[in-house]
């Protein structure tokens, strides 16, 4: 189906007010949560990237990041020391139970 480009402009023009005037009549300011789960690699790279863009754009950032343990992380550092930007570390360790670990736990006298 081909449309006329006048036709075509009406229709953007339209399109464009509706726009303008949701964006008007917008008075709550609202935030996003994402979470990056899965198997696999590429959730750290894919949820940091998202990041330096939120922050490249002079947004507020905040970050949990789920680790496993207390251990120390680079970006932690670097993104801490950004003003926009609350960073939190949280993790107990492996959470994790394969059936080695049960055997060797039950052999120990362990018996969760």
């Amino acid at each position: 189906m081909k449309t006329d480009p006048e036709s075509h402009q009406r229709m953007t023009q339209r399109r464009r007010e509706g726009h303008e005037k949701k964006q008007a009549e917008a008075t709550i300011e609202k935030g996003l949560l994402i979470v990056n789960t899965g198997t696999g690699k590429g959730k750290t790279t894919a949820a940091f990237g998202m990041a330096v863009r939120v922050l490249g754009h002079g947004m507020r950032l905040g970050v949990v990041q789920f680790i496993k343990g207390a251990l120390h992380t680079s970006e932690r550092d670097f993104l801490g020391k950004i003003a926009n930007c609350d960073f939190v570390t949280m993790g107990d360790g492996y959470t994790r139970s394969t059936p080695d670990d049960r055997k060797r736990r039950v052999s120990d006298g362990d018996s969760r």
